[in-house]
C-alpha cells in the first residue's frame, strides 16, 4: 500500500501569498466543476523528522527573484506519514456470549 500524508495548510499564509502574489494563481476550465482557481506547490522531503514527527512540507512554488515575502513565509503546512488506526473489533459469531449478573452480585437492589 503506498504512504499517505496528513497536515493542516495555513489558509492566512496562502490568503497573505495569494494577495501579494496574485499572479501564482491559475485558472483553467474542469468539465466537472467549471472555472477552477489553483495555485502550485511543492512538496519537499526533510532530512528529518521534527520534534513533532513531520518529514516533509508544503510551500507555494514562487521564483526567488519576484519574492514579496520573506522566504519562510511561502511554507503553508508541515506533513507527516499518516499511520492508520486499527479498527475496533466487530463482535463476530464465534466471540463468547457475556453473560447476565447471577444472585451473588451484592447489588443492593
Amino acid at each position: 500500500m503506498k504512504q499517505a500524508f496528513y497536515g493542516q495548510i495555513n489558509l492566512t499564509k496562502l490568503g497573505i501569498i495569494v494577495r501579494q502574489h496574485p499572479e501564482l494563481v491559475k485558472e483553467y476550465d474542469s468539465k466537472k466543476e467549471g472555472k477552477q482557481k489553483v495555485i502550485n506547490v511543492n512538496i519537499l522531503e526533510k532530512d528529518e523528522a521534527d520534534r513533532f514527527g513531520n518529514t516533509a512540507c508544503i510551500v507555494v512554488s514562487c521564483n526567488r527573484d519576484k519574492q514579496k515575502l520573506p522566504t519562510g513565509a511561502y511554507y503553508i503546512a508541515d506533513i507527516k506519514p499518516s499511520t492508520p488506526k486499527s479498527e475496533d473489533k466487530k463482535p463476530s459469531f464465534d466471540d463468547p456470549i457475556p453473560t447476565l449478573p447471577t444472585e451473588n452480585d451484592d447489588i443492593p437492589f
